[in-house]
C-alpha cells in the first residue's frame, strides 16, 4: 500500500469542504433542535386535535339524541294531551265508525279514573257489527292520533243474522292531569 500524499492542491480542496461541514454542522444543530422541539409539539397537538374530535363527534351525538327526545316528548304530548277528552274521544269514535261502517247501538261515557300523572277518560260502546268490519274499527282506534284503549269486550250473536254480532266494549283515551 501506498501512503496518501497530501499535497498543496488537495490541500486547498479539503480544507474549504471539511469548512463547509463544519459550517452546515456549526448553523443546522439549533435548526435540527428547533425541527425536533416543533415535531414533539406537532404530536402534543395532533392528540389534542383528535380529543377535540371525539368531543366534538360526542356533542354532535348528544344534540341528536336531545332533538330525538324532543321530537318524542312532542310525539306523546300530541298522544296524550292536557285538554278534555270526552268530546274529543265521542267525535274521533264517530268519524271511525263511518269510515268502518259500524253502527252504534249505545254510546255511554264513564266516571272518569284519576290516575297520579294522567286521567283515563272511558266510554262504554254497544254496535252491532261482522268480525272484519269490527277488525277495521279496532284497528283505526290503533291507529289514532291519540292514545286509545279498548277493554272489557264482549262479542254475542245477534239474532237478526249470523254474520253481525253485538259487540260491548268499553273504548278510553287519557289525558295529562294539569
Amino acid at each position: 500500500m501506498s501512503p496518501i500524499k497530501i499535497t498543496r492542491k488537495t490541500l486547498l480542496f479539503f480544507l474549504p469542504a471539511v469548512g463547509i461541514i463544519v459550517l452546515f454542522i456549526f448553523i443546522s444543530n439549533p435548526k435540527l433542535k428547533k425541527i425536533k422541539e416543533l415535531s414533539a409539539q406537532i404530536l402534543q397537538e395532533n392528540v389534542k386535535l383528535k380529543e377535540t374530535k371525539k368531543i366534538a363527534q360526542t356533542k354532535d351525538l348528544l344534540i341528536q339524541e336531545i332533538s330525538k327526545m324532543k321530537d318524542e316528548i312532542d310525539y306523546y304530548e300530541r298522544r296524550i294531551p292536557s285538554e278534555k277528552a270526552t268530546a274529543w274521544l265521542l267525535m274521533e269514535l264517530s268519524r271511525i265508525a263511518r269510515e268502518t261502517g259500524i253502527k252504534y247501538v249505545s254510546i255511554s261515557p264513564q266516571k272518569e279514573e284519576i290516575q297520579e300523572s294522567f286521567v283515563r277518560v272511558p266510554i262504554q260502546v254497544q254496535i252491532k257489527s261482522g268480525y272484519h268490519g269490527f277488525g277495521n274499527y279496532l284497528s283505526k282506534i290503533e291507529n289514532s292520533e291519540r292514545f286509545m284503549t279498548v277493554d272489557n269486550v264482549t262479542i254475542i250473536p245477534s239474532g237478526e243474522s249470523p254474520l253481525i254480532h253485538n259487540v260491548t266494549l268499553t273504548i278510553s283515551t287519557f289525558m295529562f292531569v294539569k
